[in-house]
């Protein structure tokens, strides 16, 4: 007959009883100071046991961390050593060598004892192969600076003596007057013959246009007096001077010397095309200077021109410039001034008052914007003149309403235009 689920728990209960009872009759038996001080003993023993054991492992770790430490270092160094042993020199120059083994001596000594010690066979080794080495080097380059002295001495002996046959041999030609004379016994060598063939070409055409230009002068001083000079450039000055002087000293005779300049001529400007002898002396003995020139459109002017400048700095071109334009009517003024400030060219009416500006290239941006608002204030419309690599300059100053900036052509186009319907009024 089995147990049910109630008879189960009162027999687990009673058990529980008894254990229980039995226990807590044999704690009455107890000592308990005495258990408390064995298990306080056996605690505090635990405990300093245990931290002994805890320092002596930290202290054995710490130990072990150096001593790897100092394994890595000096490994570190040993391959420091090595590597520095192993400098390769034969690139580098003496100079550059003996630095960079200077620097690896540095790094030697800064190594510990046992390092140094262990490898002492392969240091001096090193020492004496790289000292060798240098100075092998520095022998090497010694005799190469020698042999490049030696050979820019011998360059520069050959030169001198290469020049010195050109310079007699072009002497020789030149008293001959022919570059292509040559002695019927000579050791000359092509490259000095075709040098002295080039420079005496070049001497014998300074030679000819001397004479040219001397000719030019004598020609110029039978119509013009000594007194003047035409423009040109300042290398012919000496040869005007020359002339001028053997003129004066007899040495060289004219078929016409002007002796008075006559009646003074009225303008300043006069196309030479068509001017009778009598004014074309006139004006060389009155100090006009003959110029070439081109007209407005460009073109060269057939004859030229005798002008006379009262402004020294004025170019020869900005004076013949304003004067053509004073050309294109009668009422065109030259030097028209307003309120002490001129104007080069001006031409003033009822209906129009029209203002010319020869412009050159020589005038500051600084002067050209100051002098813009007195134009605008005195002149309806006006007109700088430029070259026309400078029409991009002084465009920025004009309105192309009222200002304009204008080549020489297309201002004398623009002038007639302006004042053509004024003319018809």
């Amino acid at each position: 007959m089995g147990l049910d689920s109630t008879d189960t728990t009162i027999l687990v209960l009673g058990g529980f009883g008894l254990i229980y009872i039995a226990w807590k009759t044999s704690l009455q038996y107890v000592n308990w100071i005495d258990f408390g001080i064995k298990v306080a003993t056996i605690l505090i023993s635990t405990t300093i046991f245990c931290f002994i054991i805890y320092f002596i492992f930290r202290f054995w770790r710490k130990k072990k961390a150096e001593r790897l430490a100092r394994e890595e270092l000096a490994q570190q160094q040993e391959n420091q050593l090595l590597e520095a042993l192993d400098t390769r020199f034969s690139w580098l120059s003496s100079d550059e060598a003996l630095e960079k083994f200077r620097e690896t001596k540095k790094l030697i000594v800064t190594l510990p004892d046992e390092i140094t010690f262990k490898h002492e066979e392969q240091i001096y080794e090193f020492y004496s192969k790289t000292e060798k080495l240098i100075q092998d080097k520095e022998e090497q380059e010694r005799q190469r600076l020698l042999e490049k002295q030696e050979k820019q001495k011998a360059k520069e002996s050959e030169k001198q003596e290469f020049e010195r046959q050109v310079k007699e041999l072009v002497e020789f030609k030149k008293a001959e007057k022919s570059r292509h004379a040559l002695p019927l016994k000579h050791n000359y060598s092509v490259y000095v013959i075709q040098e002295a063939e080039m420079q005496a070409e070049s001497n014998l055409r300074q030679l000819q246009i001397a004479k040219m230009i001397r000719n030019d002068a004598i020609e110029y001083y039978k119509t013009h007096g000594l007194h003047t000079k035409p423009k040109v450039p300042d290398c012919f000055e000496e040869i005007y001077t020359e002339v001028r002087k053997g003129i004066t000293e007899g040495k060289i005779p004219l078929k016409a010397v002007i002796e008075n300049s006559g009646t003074p001529l009225e303008k300043k400007f006069y196309r030479a095309k068509g001017l009778s002898e009598d004014i074309k002396n006139r004006a060389a003995a009155q100090g006009y200077e003959y110029v070439k020139g081109v007209e407005l459109d460009g073109k060269p002017c057939a004859g030229g021109f005798y002008i006379k400048k009262t402004l020294e700095k004025e170019s020869n071109h900005h004076f013949i410039t304003k004067y053509l334009f004073a050309e294109l009517r009668p009422k065109i003024q030259i030097e028209h001034c307003i309120d002490g400030k001129r104007v080069d060219a001006a031409y003033i009416s009822k209906q129009i008052r029209l203002g010319i500006e020869v412009e050159t290239g020589s005038n500051k941006d600084e002067q050209l914007a100051a002098k813009s608002p007195w134009l605008n204030k005195n002149f309806t419309n006006w007109i700088f003149v430029c070259p026309r690599k400078e029409v991009a300059r002084y465009s920025k100053l004009v309105d192309n309403e009222k200002s304009y900036c204008l080549t020489p052509k297309k201002a004398k186009e623009k002038i007639l235009d302006l004042i053509a319907p004024m003319k018809q009024r």
